[in-house]
């Protein structure tokens, strides 16, 4: 039943690229630990190249960035998956948050002007051609308007839509055999690659992103110290994002917001406070908080941006939220089996094991000053030492809480 994926796979050209590219980089052993190891028998012209790095994850990243957007994209998705992966190998993915090689301006022009309708002198008093940043799926310009307010224009890398959805393909093709291996089948592979298609396709529309980042700042109407981008509908398409630049500091930069009078930790109790609110009261939040996509602005404010990935929860959702962060806090050991059991659901196979390790968990952390940092972390290593997954809405929250 299996042969004829095996079989599509083999003459697949862009497998052949992939395999091709994980042995260039010394990353094959991925394929044996996932028991695709026949994939590597057509593959004899790639050798591994010199000084590479020891480590499995590093030859790993490496390879995705040579791989290009989907997979870049998808490593960073994976990055956020505390609950599957251990922690050197997330640790070396969020590297990939980094910047992206720079595609010249002659690359994107023609795209651009299609996108506007019209020259660049109709739209902008000014636009710099020199990137102001450069990701996986896009690149961001300065500009001003011809109004005088000050823009980034966020332009798709050209053909990116139809690169992804083929390579999405064919990452459900792997899924399909993944799923008969019987240690790798409780991840839900297919399900996790569905997942994967379902945020790098709706990130490739643009006018979701700006669709997220106008919610959220309808819920934050009221709240003068946060801030989210104005979006320009009427310059903005699936492919061309234009939206309010924040003049502002990341806030890893604490030294340089001392200096320009700020308070790095009134910031950070507004930015925690914001989140808390996008999750449990309007269920609907941040996908990706790391420092890049939050900015201190002046008189303490703080800015989202990047709003392509967002999660969202249900009524029923944010409750489990709640008790989840009640558990931790108050030290319910009943209660975090209650939330384990929830999320869990069929793949609980041992209750009393489970039982025994949220004992364990809540012995280690009562009694003591709580850091949300240990506590998370500690929570997704009992996850994955039990093969327990949280459900995609919630992961989101409970990785996030780590940021925070």
């Amino acid at each position: 039943m299996l042969e004829p994926t095996w079989t599509a796979l083999k003459h697949h050209r862009r497998i052949h690229q992939i395999v091709a590219t994980l042995v260039r980089f010394g990353a094959q052993d991925v394929l044996l630990r996932l028991g695709l190891g026949r994939l590597l028998n057509d593959v004899v012209a790639a050798e591994p190249g010199d000084g590479l790095p020891a480590s499995t994850a590093q030859r790993l990243r490496m390879a995705l960035e040579a791989l290009g957007p989907t997979f870049i994209k998808c490593g960073q998705i994976l990055a956020t998956r505390s609950d599957i992966l251990p922690p050197e190998w997330v640790s070396e993915l969020q590297a990939l948050h980094s910047n992206a090689a720079t595609l010249p301006w002659a690359e994107l022009e023609a795209q651009v002007l299609d996108d506007l309708g019209c020259d660049l002198d109709r739209v902008f008093a000014e636009f710099e051609t020199q990137p102001l940043a450069a990701a996986s799926m896009a690149q961001v310009y300065r500009a001003r308007l011809l109004n005088g307010d000050q823009v980034v224009v966020k332009v798709q890398r050209p053909g990116l839509r139809a690169t992804m959805t083929a390579d999405l393909q064919l990452l459900e093709s792997v899924a399909q055999l993944l799923e008969q291996n019987e240690a790798l089948a409780v991840y839900q592979p297919r399900q996790l690659v569905r997942q994967l298609a379902r945020a790098m396709l709706e990130e490739l529309d643009f006018t979701q992103e700006g669709q997220h980042g106008d919610s959220v700042a309808h819920n934050f109407a009221g709240d003068p110290n946060i801030v989210i981008p104005r979006i320009y509908w009427a310059y903005s398409s699936q492919r061309l994002l234009v939206q309010q630049f924040l003049p502002s500091f990341t806030p890893l930069e604490r030294e340089a917001l001392i200096a320009q009078g700020l308070d790095p930790a009134l910031l950070a109790q507004r930015g925690a406070r914001a989140f808390i609110k996008m999750v449990l009261e309007d269920g609907l939040f941040h996908g990706d908080p790391h420092p890049g996509n939050l900015r201190a602005m002046s008189d303490n404010r703080v800015g989202f941006i990047d709003l392509g990935m967002v999660g969202r929860l249900d009524e029923r959702r944010r409750f489990e939220v709640m008790t989840f962060m009640r558990a931790l806090t108050e030290g319910s050991t009943e209660a975090l089996i209650g939330v384990l059991i929830d999320w869990s659901g069929e793949r609980v196979q041992d209750l009393t094991h489970i039982e025994r390790a949220a004992r364990h968990y809540m012995a280690r952390h009562c009694g003591r000053a709580l850091k949300m940092s240990a506590l998370i972390t500690d929570f997704l290593d009992l996850m994955r030492e039990h093969r327990l997954m949280l459900p995609p809405r919630s992961f989101g929250v409970v990785q996030s809480l780590d940021h925070r």
